[in-house]
């Protein structure tokens, strides 16, 4: 072709020369990007006739502020990801004044893409909902309200079908209340821009990357609650008595229906055959609102114990912050560790936690926990895989005869927030997988048993649950261990979110007191 009729800068970036020129993001490679001198020849293309009109991808509302303050032709787009779980409200209203329109990509959340793609679109309840009732699919709902708010819709297919099924979305509207549900969509950035974070890089977080317009995530959508007792039973049926849930995963009050149901149909015997875990979330952790807390999820359970109370997270969040997992960094406020924990002893004295126990506690944390407690922590639950081993924390646990159970053991594989694909996509797994005739989660939970570490796992799949239990019958040899010992380390969830300026964590590391 002769001309363009829209030509982008890709991403807000620059690699070194020599960097692949596919869609590959190295950190190292990153290196100080020239706004001004890239844009000034982007210009240069509109006047050659070569690009009809120029544009950008990818800019947040502060990178778009420095473009146009010496820009003499604005861009004429800023291509965002956005969609129901990413509806980029701040940027809508930026561009909007700025005379700048805005294209989406992802408008399905990616589904399936392994570098950004989650299911918090494909799978959305409310979605699905609205499709049932549209007689419409979840990706034409998705689409539609992608094209109400005035952005132009990128989708991809290679199927005839969907391509003309994609085009079905001109004809009808949202209605107010349709629209009103989609607006309480939990909000989750699918690309958090961890890629081009580096110590030694212009970018050291991904907050820094995105000028502070978040990557704040928000719990994945759950199941309609009675597809959910639905799978607790299950789990009960296939053998699992541990079940760990929080205040902030919305999952308590199935649990506990799926327990008195359980009982009922003589699954289990009483209360006292299950083992329930739960957490106090972080707008609770202030020693006046934690009793009050633990009985608003007792009620919710329908239980008069817990087997275990967790603080959920060394951290305290303003009061009025979302109760489900969601961080935004300039709501974290210092954290009064001793009064917290004073109240949770109280509520293990009174009865309602059998033990009590943290997560996500540093060495240090633990340390400083334990100069002042009277009743020592049961357990520490933090991230553990073959991909963060823990070992330093699993000795200084054993040492103080703390018991550490793991969370995401399988790398959180296709989780939005922190997971990753360092295990399962593992190469060492792989082939110990393939001659021992074992699939990869197996090897891979298996190795978490062996370091004496409870397994917390999760799945809504009958068939993944029992073979998730098929783990205690065989043992990995040294040469596996050895190999596995040599498996690269890196944690999932670095703890950006929980870091601000103005606040009591100024860096990922500090808030892991060095231990990241």
């Amino acid at each position: 072709m002769d001309y363009l009729d829209l030509y982008h800068i890709h991403w807000p970036v620059r690699m070194k020369n020599g960097s692949d020129q596919s869609v590959k993001l190295v950190n190292e490679d990153v290196i100080p990007f020239d706004i001004r001198g890239t844009w000034e020849a982007m210009e240069e293309c509109y006047k050659l006739g070569l690009a009809k009109s120029i544009g950008v991808c990818n800019f947040s509302c502060t990178k778009l502020s420095q473009l146009l303050s010496h820009a003499t032709i604005p861009p004429a787009v800023n291509q965002v990801e956005m969609h129901v779980a990413w509806r980029q409200e701040k940027m809508l209203a930026f561009c909007k004044e700025k005379g700048i329109h805005v294209s989406a990509w992802s408008p399905l959340g990616a589904n399936g893409i392994p570098f950004w793609g989650n299911h918090a679109v494909m799978q959305n309840s409310v979605l699905k909902d609205i499709a049932f009732h549209r007689q419409k699919s979840i990706p034409q709902v998705a689409l539609r309200w992608v094209y109400e708010q005035g952005v132009s819709v990128l989708v991809k297919s290679f199927n005839k079908d969907r391509m003309r099924e994609n085009l079905q979305i001109l004809d009808w509207e949202l209605n107010n209340e349709e629209n009103a549900k989609i607006q309480e969509i939990p909000q989750c950035r699918g690309f958090k821009g961890d890629l081009f974070v580096h110590p030694d890089g212009p970018y050291k977080s991904p907050d820094e990357f995105w000028d502070g317009m978040g990557t704040a995530p928000t719990a994945p959508t759950l199941p309609p609650i009675d597809q959910l007792v639905s799978i607790f039973i299950d789990a009960i049926e296939a053998g699992y008595r541990h079940f760990d849930t929080a205040a902030a995963y919305g999952s308590e009050e199935a649990l506990g229906r799926a327990v008195a149901e359980a009982i009922q149909r003589r699954l289990i015997e009483s209360r006292e055959d299950v083992f329930i875990t739960s957490k106090l979330w972080c707008t609770e952790t202030h020693h006046g609102l934690v009793l009050p807390a633990l009985k608003r999820s007792l009620a919710r359970l329908g239980m008069d114990y817990l087997d275990l109370y967790h603080i959920h997270w060394p951290v305290r969040m303003k009061n009025g912050s979302d109760q489900g997992v969601k961080f935004v960094n300039e709501d974290v406020i210092p954290f009064d560790m001793k009064g917290t924990w004073e109240a949770i002893e109280e509520c293990h004295k009174l009865g309602l936690a059998k033990s009590i126990g943290v997560c996500n506690f540093s060495c240090t944390k633990l340390s400083q926990l334990l100069s002042h407690a009277t009743i020592p922590p049961a357990v520490n639950q933090v991230e553990m895989h073959v991909a963060w081993r823990q070992e330093k924390m699993l000795a200084f646990c054993k040492e103080k005869g703390i018991h550490v159970s793991a969370w995401s053991p399988l790398g959180a594989n296709g989780i939005p927030f922190w997971g990753n694909h360092a295990v399962m996509q593992n190469s060492v797994l792989k082939d110990i997988a393939f001659h021992r005739q074992k699939s990869i989660p197996q090897v891979a939970l298996r190795w978490v048993y062996e370091q004496g570490v409870s397994v917390l796992v999760k799945s809504f799949n009958k068939d993944r649950m029992r073979e998730n239990l098929q783990i205690l019958d065989w043992e990995l040899s040294n040469e596996e261990n050895a190999k596995i010992q040599e498996i690269p380390q890196c944690r999932g969830f670095k703890g950006e979110l929980l870091v601000h300026p103005d606040g009591p964590y100024k860096s990922p590391d500090e808030f892991w007191d060095g231990e990241l």
